[in-house]
């Protein structure tokens, strides 16, 4: 065999070869690539930079229904309201779990809780017409900080307060109802930072979204 033919033949092997490698690479690309089996990838469902995206498919639950979602069951959700949304906060039941710091947030409506900078239960509730301009900033800005920490899993939309429209009031404040979802509906919500933190003296201090546990 000539010299010319042992070349050719060992150039024909070389490209078999880098034939192999290149699809072999792009099997790895494309798998690499594909969707989750939910139909999105894994970096997608938590959003831009990790923060959760609220669902939109919520469950109506009542101020009645959200008190046994206070912690002292381990095996439910730790849920509190605030101002109609219900965000699951089981991740700090350290803080708002029973002996916490703020366990007198959870289960409840704590939307004044929030508005006052109070951690006392008789200031609890979602009436606010009473509140000044300082107070209603103060709990947009909760209201946010916990749309984008804790995930939302329901919404109260019975009547609360003598100037509230329930559900059509809910429905303007840019909630999703389902339409097979009652008020009274008996079903469990879905089984969540910034997070008020006591003062060093032992008391408790202002919450503020600038302060994370």
């Amino acid at each position: 065999m000539s010299s010319v033919t042992l070349q050719l033949a060992r150039l024909a092997k070389l490209g078999l070869l880098l034939v192999t490698f290149l699809l072999a690479v792009s099997s790895v690309v494309v798998a690499t690539a594909s969707p989750s089996p939910d139909g999105a990838s894994a970096s997608s469902s938590s959003g831009e930079g990790g923060k959760r995206k609220p669902s939109r498919q919520l469950r109506v639950i009542t101020v009645e229904q959200l008190r046994k979602f206070d912690g002292t069951n381990t095996s439910l959700p730790l849920l509190i309201a605030l101002d109609r949304r219900v965000y699951d906060v089981s991740t700090k039941r350290d803080v708002y779990g029973p002996g916490g710091g703020y366990e007198t947030f959870s289960g409840r409506d704590s939307t004044r809780n929030f508005a006052l900078y109070s951690t006392e239960a008789k200031n609890d509730g979602s009436c606010i017409d009473d509140l000044g301009e300082k107070e209603i900033k103060m709990l947009a800005e909760w209201r946010r900080w916990f749309d984008e920490h804790y995930p939302l899993v329901g919404v109260i939309t019975e009547k609360l307060c003598e100037n509230d429209d329930s559900a059509e009031d809910t429905a303007r404040r840019g909630f999703a109802i389902p339409s097979n979802q009652k008020s009274n509906d008996q079903q469990q919500p879905l089984s969540a930072g910034q997070d008020p933190a006591p003062s060093s003296s032992g008391s408790r201090g202002r919450p503020s979204p600038s302060t994370e546990l």
